[in-house]
């Protein structure tokens, strides 16, 4: 630790991101001191961590959906691929006073699914989180291939998306790649 306080005094970003990100259970106070430090920095991370504190109103900051949106967005465009996906759920289920706004979820769930693509954008997160949420981002962007929701419908790619969701373990995507093998007449590809 004494090279990350070292590091967190000089003010780099990262380490101040990761040593708030290391006190947040014990002092949220410093932890949200560092977080902010580290944000006004442009620290992708650190967006990403003080977009959570606003959102969820955590380590003593009032709540503000706004705020948390404000500062997912910020991270996004310094190519944080974990903000880009829950910017994409929050506009796609329209909560908390945030409006619906599906064309900007399909973007972001886009931008997820391909930053998510190279194994380092994500390597230092729980695997089995990724591969849900990757599943979930290829099952909406196939479900608007395939309805020509939002996009022109694409039969192609919605096959593409849907197989990569389930390759992730999405049972949807699964039943639905199943679903096209039986109408193509596939039944060994449906039953395999």
């Amino acid at each position: 630790r004494a090279w990350l306080q070292k590091a967190v005094v000089l003010g780099h970003a990262g380490a101040q991101n990761l040593y708030g990100e290391l006190l947040r259970p014990t002092n949220p106070v410093k932890a949200l001191t560092l977080f902010r430090q580290a944000a006004a920095q442009g620290h992708d991370v650190a967006l990403f961590s003080l977009g959570k504190v606003y959102y969820q109103g955590i380590l003593g900051v009032e709540q503000s959906f706004p705020e948390g949106v404000k500062c997912f967005r910020q991270s996004v465009e310094r190519g944080n691929v974990r903000a880009a996906f829950t910017l994409a759920s929050i506009y796609e289920a329209g909560m908390r006073g945030v409006e619906q706004d599906l064309p900007e979820a399909f973007r972001l769930f886009l931008v997820y699914t391909t930053a998510a693509a190279d194994p380092k954008a994500l390597d230092d997160i729980n695997s089995r989180e990724v591969a849900r949420e990757m599943g979930y981002a290829h099952y909406f962007i196939a479900r608007r291939y395939m309805n020509g929701d939002l996009v022109e419908k694409n039969e192609e790619k919605a096959f593409e998306h849907m197989q990569q969701a389930a390759e992730t373990g999405s049972v949807d995507a699964m039943e639905s790649c199943g679903n096209r093998d039986k109408k193509r007449g596939d039944r060994a590809g449906a039953l395999a």
